[in-house]
């Protein structure tokens, strides 16, 4: 299939478009309370179905993703459970209400970082503000 790359993933992503994704959907510690290495991605907890898994493998490039945070914004603190390896992989950046996981065997040179850019999940309905994600450099891929 190739090097892992970002023009590889979006190709094998938009070439999902239309076809049973089943597999999306299978049950993760966020439905049924228990870790499921196989979760699919809609139901995989952020923290020990999904980071772990990438904490011992090559990175190939960097993800921006959001729905679920290692970080609770309402409790000010890691959710219950997150595994100490992502606590200490983790920045959370607060006045820009994102975190930021180096991920892939450290240190490396395929080491990559996941960006959570999740302000909704266990925040408190006051806070409404969401600052814009920008990024340094950005390659487009067709």
């Amino acid at each position: 299939m190739g090097e892992p790359s970002a023009p590889l993933a979006a190709a094998t992503l938009n070439a999902l478009v239309g076809v049973d994704l089943a597999g999306a959907t299978t049950p993760g510690r966020l439905v049924t309370g228990h870790t499921n290495q196989n979760a699919g991605v809609l139901w995989a907890d952020v923290s020990d179905e999904f980071y772990d898994s990438w904490l011992d493998h090559e990175i190939p490039f960097d993800q921006v993703h959001g729905h679920a945070s290692p970080w609770n914004w309402q409790t000010n603190q890691f959710w219950p459970g997150t595994p100490r390896a992502i606590q200490e992989r983790c920045q959370v950046q607060h006045h820009l209400r994102r975190t930021v996981a180096q991920l892939g065997p450290a240190p490396s040179s395929r080491t990559g970082t996941a960006t959570c850019v999740d302000w909704n999940l266990g925040t408190s309905t006051n806070h409404r503000t969401w600052p814009t994600l920008t990024f340094s450099h950005i390659s487009i891929y067709t």
